[in-house]
């Protein structure tokens, strides 16, 4: 179990059908790919603009202001690099970017405003990590089930523990792919 990402957007006007069609046509073209992990027969679905559900907006904020898009992904952000962080710091650049759109927002656990270089720094995060520390460490380094990671012999860098259910558990290098047995 992990936490999903949510995505919102505010708009200046209220938006017309026809805008949030081409909005949703916009968003399919451009990061359909990040539902790869979803169920690709309903990708008209899960990118559905709608007003939000009360749970997912600021308290400051009035009821049908944000409309929510729907990814079925994992939240990607410092300490938590599980999500496909660079379509998620895509996404939400070219929010950010659109004329009509007064404010985008973005959460693991609930929707929070962000601004244009919070995208950046998004993407910034994900070119210095991608996800390795989850990978490496995805309970700590306190937890009981943490092992230390083998370094791979042709990249030295840091092996992450593949599970697998009947015995099929291994490392292997997120770089070369190299696998070593447990």
């Amino acid at each position: 179990m992990g936490v999903n990402a949510y995505f919102g957007v505010k708009f200046k006007e209220p938006p017309t059908e026809t805008r949030l069609k081409q909005l949703r046509f916009h968003l399919i073209h451009r990061f359909g790919d990040i539902l790869e992990w979803g169920n690709k027969d309903n990708l008209k679905e899960l990118f559905e603009l709608r007003q939000s559900d009360s749970w997912l907006r600021e308290e400051t904020e009035t009821d049908g202001d944000i409309y929510t898009i729907d990814t079925l992904v994992r939240y990607y952000g410092p300490g938590y690099e599980r999500g496909p962080g660079l379509e998620i710091a895509g996404l939400l650049l070219y929010l950010c970017k659109q004329p009509d759109i007064e404010r985008v927002y973005y959460g693991g656990d609930g929707l929070r405003p962000i601004d244009e270089q919070y995208a950046i720094d998004l993407l910034v995060h994900w070119l210095d990590n991608r996800r390795l520390p989850y990978l490496t460490s995805p309970w700590g380094k306190d937890h009981p089930w943490y092992k230390e990671p083998p370094t791979c012999e042709r990249c030295e860098m840091p092996m992450v523990d593949v599970g697998g259910g009947g015995g099929k558990t291994f490392w292997m290098c997120p770089g070369c792919q190299i696998r070593k047995d447990l």
